[in-house]
């Protein structure tokens, strides 16, 4: 048996589904193009790994559908142990997941204050531009419960 069929095989079993078609759907291809990778025996990986960042829903380890490891096996070989909780597992699944540099932002991240996360937020989703309303904006006059443009009157 090839790579790919012991990959789709893996696949299959891995979110139930039953034949070609299902997978190639979820992959985000034709039926003609899976089966063209399927006679290659080039399992398409890229698809794979853009399908579990996708649809972090599917219990998708992309290690395990491509190379038969688990999470769990990873760990063991590499601790010569057991873990000691799901949450340690988890962890150590969650950070071969991520490059070195990016494993050093999220401890960073993690450890900053509420407000100091908003603010880091707000400069990386702006570039570090402070957004600030055009001209000097409408000043509005009223009181009570009124209605704009019929009770309040623009200042000039």
């Amino acid at each position: 048996m090839g790579n790919f069929q012991t990959a789709l095989l893996r696949l299959k079993e891995h979110l139930g589904l039953e034949t070609d078609k299902e997978v190639a759907e979820l992959l985000g291809m034709t039926v003609k193009a899976f089966t063209a990778r399927k006679a290659r025996d080039s399992f398409p990986e890229e698809k794979l790994r853009a399908l579990a960042q996708r649809r972090p829903d599917l219990p998708i380890d992309v290690d395990y559908v491509l190379k038969g490891e688990t999470a769990r096996m990873r760990y063991q070989q590499e601790h010569q142990r057991e873990p000691a909780s799901i949450a340690e597992l988890t962890a150590y699944a969650m950070s071969e997941a991520l490059k070195p540099d990016e494993q050093l932002l999220l401890e960073a991240y993690r450890g900053l204050t509420t407000t100091a996360r908003k603010a880091l937020l707000a400069d990386l989703l702006t570039g570090g531009k402070s957004v600030k309303p055009q001209g000097d904006g409408v000043k509005v006059s009223g009181r009570g419960h009124r209605v704009a443009g019929r009770d309040y009157h623009e200042k000039e």
